[in-house]
C-alpha cells in the first residue's frame, strides 16, 4: 500500500536526477564537429531510443504498402460512401483527442497512424485469415464465434505491440492513451470493412450517434469496430497501467469481454437473437460501458496527474488552461513545446504508477525538450 501511495503523490523523479540536471545545465560549449558527431550518434541510436515511434513508423510504411495495393481493388469504383465513414470516425477521435489532451502521453500523428493500422494491417489480416477459415468453419461457429475473436484480437494487436514496447523502452502511458489508440484501430478497419463490402454501416448523428456517429442505430442498434476496440484498449490500459489497484482486474477484463459478446450476438443467426440481444440491453451496453469508464478512467488519471505535479521540483507543471486554450495545435501534428513536456512528463508518472522508474535518457530527452520552453526570466523590480 505504501509502495502505491509513493507512486502517486511522492516526487515523480529518482534521487539521481538533481545530479544529471546539474551535469546537463554545466555542460561545455561544444564545437560544431562536436554537435555534427552527436548528431550523427543520435541518428543511428533513434531507433534504439525510440522503439515506439520506430516500431510506429515501420508499421505505418507496410499499411501504407498494402494501401496502395489493395485499395483500388476494394469497391469497383464506388467511393460515395467513403467521405461520410471517414467523417463520421474522426469525429469521434476528435473529441476523444480533445478530451484526453490533459492525460494523455501520445500526438494525434501516433493516432492517425493507428487508424491506418486498423484499416490496412488489421483489415487485410482478418479478410485473409476468414478466407482460410471460411472453407473449415461455417453457421453461427463462424459467425458468431471465430469471427468476432478474430475481428477483436486483430484490432487490439498494435494497441497491445504499442503498449509492450513502451514497457520494455521503459517508458509510461495510460489508459486513456490505449483506448485512443484502440478507437483509432477500430475505427480503420471499420472503415476497410465497410469498404470491402460497399456500403455504409453507421447511422450518423442520432441516439448514441451524438457521441458514436461510426455506430449504427436502426434498424438495430450495433456499436460498432470503434467503439467495440476502444473499450478494449481501454480494458488492455487498465489491466497494463492500473495493474496494481485491486479494482483494475475486474474492470479491464470486464471491458475486454463486453466487445465480444456484443460482437457475436450481433453476428448470431437464429431463434436466440433476440434472447442474446435483450442480455445486452438490444446494444445499449455496449456505449453505457465504454461511456461511463472512459469517464471514471479520465478522472482517475487526472487525479494522478494532478497530485503528481504538486511534488515535481524539477519541471513545474503546465496549468491546464494553457494545454486547453490552443487546441488546434495539439490536433493537426505541429505540437507546442509546452503540450511536448506535459506529455513527457504524463509518461514519467504513468511510468511510476506502473512500478518502474524515469530511465536517466528519458530525464536528458525532457531536459532538452524544458531548454526549447523555459527562457531566463528577469526579476521583477523591487517595490517602493
Amino acid at each position: 500500500m505504501g509502495d502505491e501511495n509513493s507512486t502517486t503523490t511522492g516526487a515523480i523523479w529518482p534521487p539521481e536526477a538533481d545530479a544529471l540536471v546539474s551535469i546537463e545545465n554545466s555542460r561545455p560549449v561544444r564545437g560544431a564537429a562536436d554537435e555534427e558527431l552527436d548528431l550523427i550518434q543520435r541518428f543511428v541510436t533513434w531507433p534504439s531510443r525510440h522503439p515506439g515511434r520506430a516500431a510506429e513508423g515501420s508499421t505505418l510504411l507496410i499499411a501504407l504498402t498494402i494501401a496502395a495495393v489493395r485499395l483500388p481493388s476494394l469497391v469497383d469504383g464506388e467511393w460515395s460512401n467513403l467521405r461520410e465513414l471517414l467523417l463520421y470516425s474522426a469525429v469521434v477521435l476528435v473529441w476523444m483527442l480533445l478530451a484526453t489532451g490533459y492525460v494523455r502521453t501520445i500526438t494525434p500523428r501516433q493516432v492517425v497512424a493507428f487508424a491506418i493500422m486498423g484499416a490496412f494491417g488489421a483489415g487485410p489480416l482478418v479478410d485473409a485469415a476468414g478466407a482460410i477459415l471460411d472453407d473449415h468453419i461455417s453457421g453461427n461457429a463462424m459467425n458468431a464465434l471465430t469471427v468476432p475473436v478474430l475481428e477483436e484480437v486483430a484490432k487490439l494487436l498494435p494497441v497491445a505491440l504499442f503498449a509492450g514496447l513502451m514497457t520494455r523502452a521503459g517508458r509510461g502511458f495510460g489508459a486513456m492513451d490505449l483506448a485512443l489508440l484502440g478507437a483509432a484501430t477500430g475505427g480503420g478497419f471499420a472503415v476497410f470493412e465497410d469498404l470491402l463490402w460497399g456500403r455504409a454501416f453507421a447511422s450518423g448523428f442520432e441516439g448514441w450517434g451524438l457521441l458514436y456517429p461510426s455506430s449504427l442505430q436502426e434498424p438495430l442498434v450495433v456499436a460498432g469496430h470503434l467503439v467495440w476496440s476502444a473499450m478494449a484498449g481501454l480494458g488492455l490500459g487498465i489491466l497494463v497501467v492500473h495493474r496494481r489497484r485491486p479494482w483494475a482486474w475486474v474492470a479491464g477484463s470486464a471491458l475486454l469481454l463486453v466487445p465480444l459478446l456484443d460482437h457475436a450476438a450481433v453476428n448470431y443467426r437464429g431463434d436466440e437473437f433476440d434472447t442474446l440481444r435483450s442480455w445486452l440491453l438490444d446494444g445499449q451496453l455496449a456505449f453505457v460501458v465504454l461511456t461511463v469508464a472512459l469517464v471514471v478512467v479520465l478522472t482517475i488519471e487526472a487525479g494522478i496527474i494532478q497530485r503528481s505535479a504538486q511534488h515535481d521540483h524539477l519541471f513545474v507543471p503546465v496549468p491546464i488552461r494553457r494545454l486547453l486554450v490552443s487546441p488546434l495545435p495539439a490536433l493537426f501534428g505541429r505540437s507546442t513545446s509546452e503540450r511536448q513536456l506535459h506529455r513527457f512528463r504524463n509518461a514519467v508518472v504513468y511510468r511510476r504508477l506502473m512500478g518502474g522508474s524515469p530511465r536517466p535518457v528519458h530525464l536528458v530527452e525532457l531536459l532538452r525538450i524544458r531548454s526549447a520552453l523555459i527562457t531566463p526570466t528577469e526579476p521583477s523590480p523591487p517595490t517602493s
